[in-house]
């Protein structure tokens, strides 16, 4: 798992601005979710929302 450590660890990023930027993709996922009807996108939209405010995301290999 990544963790919000890892990628300001990684990266110039300033905590100010990754908060910034996870707020707003917090709010786009939330809003594909109200969005997405009765699809399946609407599940994999929230899945994303609790899996960002949790802190830490599946990496790919």
């Amino acid at each position: 798992m990544t963790t919000s450590d890892d990628v300001l660890g990684a990266t110039d990023l300033a905590a100010g601005d990754f908060v910034r930027w996870m707020k707003q993709l917090l709010d786009l996922a939330g809003r594909v979710a109200d969005a997405a009807g009765d699809t399946p996108l609407r599940k994999t939209a929230r899945d994303a929302v609790h899996a960002l405010k949790r802190g830490s995301w599946p990496t790919r290999p």
